[in-house]
């Protein structure tokens, strides 16, 4: 388990369970991988031809599998894949099925970073970084070397060399295989990130329940807005009230939009907007009046209802979720039918206690804005504003609020107005949205978080339209610091560029590089002679740096190469010097091995081997460098090996302490 190629198998393992789920499939796979390499490992050779075969056949019953029951082959051949890589657990490898392993993890490793949504991304990439050089190291130490309890573990004599070009190879691998690789290529569990018009995932109420508490507010961006001057953007109408809830009705479709670019609408009223999430939305455009135009990369089919809220029939996720909206500047809206106006006037019957606070705010008053302003200004003075207000009795919500709690968040003071507009004849409705509040100081663009989730009331007046009113007391909020102003934006940018990305992303991507290509290409036309002479003298320039880089690099490689061959030299004098005492080396033989045979005869010279076997894998495979006592140091072992004669009958220990016991005897 503490090897770095089996921890990258568990890794490729890992990934390849999230195109399933995230949680019980990576689960599976681990204890699977636990359990593999617990289990006693028996030597099993199929040969080349039959574990080929044996891999077609997984391949196809997986697809055939896959296919019945509604997967992609990619998803299919990728558990495959896992399945071949837990039983390769089971058994001793040699080199080349250890390079299949790593391959098919970094395979799978690779196809699950196409499509996954969050930061496990980053988290995936780091444990790449981090494991695959080391399971490639010992992979290459493997190669040449044996590990012993008297030396160091072999990848320490080819770390520095292999590190110089394997972390800029995996970086740049890993992004060209998110740039390139289509999306989703074993995950063929997953389907189009659609928000259907049944969706309940958006982070707004459409049912307003005064008598309940509020949640805490959070910083979390939802979306952000370009625009010169930005108002109260609507994203839902309540016009139905029951004496305890709002609820909305389905608009009638007043406007239908076709789909523009923004040169045929140029308008000082224009807006831009970034969704980070399209889902939490809930189909719904968020808008801060009538609008006249819009355009849009993520949604399907937009019109504006009567009630101002702008709805789409689709939505899905994209790298670029924006849309583009122009305001109507003369703010025209669709006129109210007689009964639509009896509908928005309806209420049931009120306290008395209720009844008589409204008519004392509204006496003497007979112009019905001067009293909805009048009713305004009474509600923001008589309550306060207070997040995590506690529930109100449901029987009398209002009457609660107004004379008991007096404190409530945005959605009392919005539901208690429009109800003291309708008590007064005066049509009304709750509108939820957002406010925006501050410009992000980076970007210049307004910063739309959940905390700035609002209700609020808008009155309906004859020559006038509707008319909005906000009787929620204005909150201290403390204005977020330069530093969160950046985490904001990297963390906005992270999800629209990375966790959003698709294959439309990728298609903008290429007709950008082409278009790149193209502008180099006429310019190169344009002033290929000054391009010509660029060249000439910068590879005139090139060569005469390389030339001089190559001769101080030949004399500073001399000392390297001349211990290389040094050790070479002693080495093979050994060997010549082991020969006469009947230790001969065979070809197939690695250095350690052959020095693990000479130990295994218990030789009286086995620490001279051991020293010279030591700097001559540092020297020939780790390019160690060697000081003259070093030097010394194996010059004096070679004269120790040679001292032994074999005719002396000291060969090893165990020949030398017969020859003493022998001599006591007599």
């Amino acid at each position: 388990m503490r090897s770095a190629r089996n921890q990258f198998i568990l890794l490729g393992l890992i990934c390849q369970g999230l195109t399933l789920n995230d949680f019980t499939a990576p689960l599976a796979y681990t204890l699977a991988w636990v359990l593999c390499l617990a289990l006693p490992r028996h030597p099993i050779r199929l040969g080349y031809l039959a574990e080929a075969g044996l891999i077609a056949a997984g391949g196809a019953a997986g697809f055939v599998i896959a296919k019945a029951f509604g997967y992609s082959a990619h998803f299919a051949i990728g558990h495959s894949l896992a399945w071949l890589q837990l039983g390769r657990l089971l058994r001793p490898l040699n080199l080349h099925e250890k390079l299949v392993s790593l391959l098919v993890a970094a395979l799978q490793i690779a196809a699950v970073c196409t499509f996954l949504m969050d930061y496990r991304f980053i988290a995936v990439l780091i444990f790449t970084v981090v494991l695959l050089p080391r399971a490639l190291i010992e992979l290459r130490a493997a190669t040449f070397l044996m590990e012993t309890d008297a030396f160091p573990a072999p990848q320490t004599y080819a770390r520095h060399r292999l590190a110089r070009w394997i972390y800029p190879a995996l970086f740049a691998g890993a992004i060209g295989c998110f740039l390139i690789v289509p999306r989703g290529l074993m995950g063929g569990a997953l389907q189009l990130p659609v928000v259907r018009p049944t969706s309940d995932d958006t982070l707004l109420d459409a049912v307003l329940d005064p008598a309940r508490s509020s949640s805490s507010n959070a910083r979390r961006i939802l979306f952000q807005v370009q625009a010169d001057h930005l108002g109260y953007l609507r994203c839902y109408a309540l016009t139905v009230f029951d004496g305890k809830l709002w609820s909305r009705e389905q608009g009638l479709i007043w406007r239908r939009f076709i789909m523009q670019d923004i040169r045929e609408q140029p308008s000082p009223l224009s807006r831009v907007v970034r969704i980070k999430n399209p889902a939490w939305l809930g189909r719904v455009l968020p808008v801060d009046g009538t609008v006249m135009a819009l355009d849009g990369t993520f949604f399907h089919d937009a019109y504006q209802t009567t009630h101002g809220i702008v709805e789409t029939e689709m939505m899905w996720r994209r790298a670029n979720n924006t849309y583009r909206y122009w305001l109507d500047p003369q703010s025209r809206q669709p006129p109210l039918l007689p009964r639509e106006i009896e509908k928005l006037k309806w209420h049931p019957a009120q306290s008395e206690q209720l009844r008589l606070w409204v008519s004392n705010v509204t006496a003497g008053i007979s112009e019905p804005l001067e009293k909805a302003r009048r009713l305004e200004n009474a509600l923001r003075q008589q309550c306060a504003y207070q997040i995590g207000a506690p529930e109100l009795n449901r029987v009398n919500p209002i009457d609660d609020f107004m004379f008991r709690e007096k404190a409530g968040h945005c959605e009392r003071f919005a539901a208690a107005l429009a109800l003291f507009f309708r008590m007064e004849g005066i049509p009304s409705r709750i509108i939820i949205g957002y406010v925006p509040h501050r410009r992000n100081r980076l970007t210049g663009w307004y910063d739309i978080r959940l905390r700035d989730a609002h209700a609020w009331t808008e009155g309906w007046f004859p020559g006038k339209g509707w008319v909005q009113f906000d009787a929620t007391p204005a909150a201290t909020i403390a204005p977020p610091s330069v530093w969160s102003d950046w985490l904001d934006e990297l963390d906005f940018a992270w999800y629209s560029h990375v966790v959003n990305f698709d294959s439309g992303s990728q298609t903008a991507i290429v007709k950008e590089v082409g278009n790149a290509a193209r502008k180099a290409a006429h310019w190169f036309h344009n002033h290929w002679p000054w391009f010509a002479v660029l060249a000439i003298g910068g590879s005139l320039v090139l060569a005469w740096s390389r030339r001089n880089r190559a001769s101080i690099s030949a004399r500073n490689r001399l000392s390297v190469q001349q211990t290389t061959l040094l050790a070479e030299h002693y080495y093979g004098r050994m060997l010549r010097l082991l020969a006469r005492h009947g230790f001969h080396r065979t070809p197939e033989q690695t250095p350690f091995e052959f020095l693990a045979k000479v130990r295994s005869a218990n030789a009286v010279f086995t620490k001279e081997v051991e020293l010279i076997t030591h700097w001559f894998c540092a020297t020939r495979y780790g390019h160690h460098g060697m000081t003259s006592a070093e030097h010394a140091s194996l010059e004096a072992a070679i004269d120790k090996i040679r001292k032994y004669h074999p005719n002396a009958g000291e060969i090893t220990r165990a020949a030398t302490s017969e020859t003493k016991n022998a001599g006591a005897t007599v």
